[in-house]
């Protein structure tokens, strides 16, 4: 590993892959008891957080090279904390979704 923040090793790929489960599947039954919903509103949240990873990194490469690797990974972090904060206590199934989407688009660059 050469200390970069953005290391895309497979070892690394390999170790977030279970994360990646356990966030689908929290916010799936967050959605699912939370907002009392049915599991095609879950399938929409996931594909919005999925949809926001791979715009994320499609959308940000400039504003990364500006910002410089450890900025951009703190403000994007900082950021997506915030938002969580908004799925959590905000009690709107909709303000939710957009939410989970944008934590998707900022965690893209940094999220394998």
């Amino acid at each position: 590993m050469d200390g970069s923040v953005l290391d895309r090793s497979p070892r690394r790929y390999v170790q977030h892959l279970p994360l990646r489960r356990d966030f689908r599947s929290f916010k799936l039954t967050l959605v699912a008891h939370v907002f009392s919903s049915g599991t095609a509103n879950s399938g929409y949240i996931s594909t919005g957080f999925f949809g926001g990873l791979t715009l994320g990194r499609l959308v940000f490469i400039d504003l990364n090279r500006r910002l410089g690797e450890r900025r951009a990974v703190f403000f994007y972090t900082i950021a997506a904390l915030g938002l969580e904060f908004v799925v959590w206590f905000v009690p709107s199934l909709v303000g939710s979704a957009v939410a989970v989407s944008f934590v998707g688009l900022l965690l893209g660059p940094f999220y394998p």
